[in-house]
Parts: C-alpha cells; sequence; structure tokens
C-alpha cells in the first residue's frame, strides 16, 4: 500500500491562533465528496490485479479429458480440484500432522512418468544437456532415472518453450492427492497396483529393476505408476514437519532448501515406502536409479471451479 507523504507545518515562536472558518455547506459537501473520491483512488491504486491468467493454454477441460500439447510430449490427463486429508496419523513422524488441503485448481498430469524416449527428444532439440544411464535396463518406455531435480527443471523449461504452455513438477499436495485418487484409505499403498520390492502380492514384487510405464493398473484417475516403479521429485523444498503446511496445497519453498520431496516410493522400496503419505528426500542436483519424475500444468475446467487468484504457479509458494 503506498503512503501519502506527511507535511510537517513550520513552527513559529508565537503561540498558534486558532480561527474559527465557517464552511459553506456546498464546501463542506464538495470536500466530503473529494475525501471519498481520493480514498476510492488510492483502493484502487493498492488493489492487485492477476499479472497473467490461471493458465497459459485458454482451452477450458472436463475432468479425465486426456491432453497431449506435442507429438513429443508427455500425455496427461485432467484432474479436478477437490479437498483430502493428507499425511498419516500413524505412519512416519514427517507425515504428520494429518491436515485438511483444499486444491482449488484444476490440473493435468502426467500419465506416466518422463520415459527415456521422452527425455532424448529434448536431448536432440537441444533443452536437456545430460544423458542418463539406463542401467542396462533398456530405454524407450520406462521411466526415467539418474536424474536430478535440476534436470527435471531443465525439461520443463524445454518443454514450456516447445509448446508455449506453462508446465511444472507437482507439488506434493497435489502429488498425495492424484496418488489417492480420492480414496479415503488412512494408508493407501502400492498393493497391485505398482512395481515395489515385497508389497504383500506376488504380482507386485519387484524384477530388481524398472518396468516399462504403464504396466500395472492405473489408480481412479487413471494416472499409472504413481506408487513403485520409481520416486518421483516434487516441486517442494522438504520440511521435516507438515505444521506451517498450505492448506492450499502450494509447494512449500521455505528455508535453505538443501533437498527436495521425492514421492511414491519405487522398484527398490518395501511396502512401507510405497504409501501415499509416505515422503522421501534428496538433495536436488542427487541422480539415482529409482528417482524420476512426471509433469503437470494448470489447467480451466468446464465447472469453472478454479479460483481467480489461482495463476499457473499456483502451486509454488514462498
Amino acid at each position: 500500500m503506498p503512503r501519502l507523504s506527511s507535511i510537517r507545518q513550520g513552527e513559529t515562536d508565537s503561540p498558534a491562533v486558532s480561527v474559527p472558518t465557517r464552511m459553506p455547506r456546498f464546501g463542506l459537501i464538495g470536500t466530503r465528496f473529494a475525501t471519498i473520491a481520493v480514498g476510492a483512488l488510492l483502493t484502487l491504486s493498492c488493489t492487485s490485479t492477476p499479472e497473467k491468467p490461471i493458465s497459459a493454454d485458454s482451452k477450458i477441460y472436463k475432468s479425465g479429458t486426456l491432453v497431449q500439447d506435442c507429438v513429443d510430449c508427455p500425455k496427461m490427463v485432467v484432474v479436478a480440484p477437490g479437498t483430502f486429508e493428507m499425511g498419516s496419523r500413524r505412519g512416519e513422524t514427517d507425515e504428520k500432522p494429518r491436515h485438511e488441503v483444499t486444491l482449488r485448481h484444476g490440473f493435468a498430469v502426467g500419465l506416466y512418468e518422463v520415459t527415456f524416449q521422452e527425455w532424448s527428444t529434448c536431448v536432440e532439440e537441444g533443452g536437456c544437456r545430460h544423458t542418463p544411464n539406463d542401467e542396462n535396463w533398456g530405454r524407450q518406455q520406462r521411466p526415467l532415472v539418474n536424474v536430478s531435480w535440476h534436470d527435471a527443471q531443465s525439461y520443463i523449461t524445454w518443454l514450456n518453450k516447445k509448446t508455449g504452455m506453462d508446465y511444472r513438477l507437482l507439488s506434493e499436495a497435489e502429488w498425495e492427492y492424484a496418488a489417492r485418487a480420492q480414496s479415503d484409505a488412512i494408508d493407501l499403498s502400492g498393493l497391485d497396483i505398482g512395481n515395489c520390492r515385497y508389497c504383500y502380492a506376488e504380482n507386485t514384487r519387484s524384477s530388481g529393476m524398472t518396468v516399462p510405464v504403464g504396466q500395472h493398473p492405473a489408480n481412479d484417475f487413471r494416472l499409472h505408476d504413481m506408487l513403485g516403479n520409481v520416486w518421483e521429485w516434487v516441486e517442494d523444498c522438504y520440511v521435516p514437519t507438515y505444521r506451517g503446511a498450505p492448506a492450499n496445497g502450494a509447494a512449500r519453498s521455505e528455508g535453505s532448501c538443501q533437498a527436495h520431496s521425492i514421492r511414491g516410493g519405487s522398484w527398490k522400496s518395501f511396502y512401507g515406502q510405497t504409501r501415499a503419505a509416505n515422503r522421501g528426500r534428496a538433495e536436488p542436483d542427487v541422480r539415482r536409479n529409482d528417482i524420476g519424475f512426471r509433469v503437470a500444468r494448470t489447467v480451466l475446467l468446464k465447472n469453472g471451479r478454479e479460483t481467480a487468484q489461482a495463476t499457473p504457479k499456483a502451486a509454488i509458494i514462498k
């Protein structure tokens, strides 16, 4: 709010004399009107207006719609906003306190984790410099591994330049909302739907490596491999508690941000790590054979449930 300058009148040696002044009726009304007008102008000058719309994409989508912005772009599905309970009452310390989060913006989420094939296009077009090791497991449709948080940002920057859209990583809250897919389970796990180690089901036991994306059933939001296969980088700096976490699902970027959160567990995770509430962390320049990422971007929905305050960076908060 701009502040008006205060003017200090000059002081004199003689005492000030107050002289009553009669103001004409219309002068008084005019003065009051001017005061109201000035106040209105100040209010207008101090009211912030959105610098850009909620999404660079002006299209209106329906929840569940499949989206692909270019031939080489990741396939995505539109997820409607909503309210859910984030965290776990009986999980690890950093999963507490369990708290309510309300997402007021719709967003499109990658159907799968970004693959080696999608990354290779970025390299060929000069947007990505790093050539990740595939551990001799194969490339093509296997999820990308051995990429850092910074590598993921490079891919997103290239994708935004290529499409003119506003791709980003999911916030940690968005990720958990997408993984739960409206499930009320306190500890939703990768049982029967993920590639992980000893997940209490024969068909979900890991073969000791990643598997091509989409091999396991999708959740109710049509998303594959949210639990298991590879950990996924999210936007948030890792904070070891949910105390003070934003209730709107925005990403946290407070403090020194020496580590970022990773979510979902991987092919070598045990059951406890392949729960929707479980949280991992890694330094942003770390490259591991069990960490990848998936992309997202904010979209407009047909039912118009987004708020005017939301922006393409609505998932990022300082």
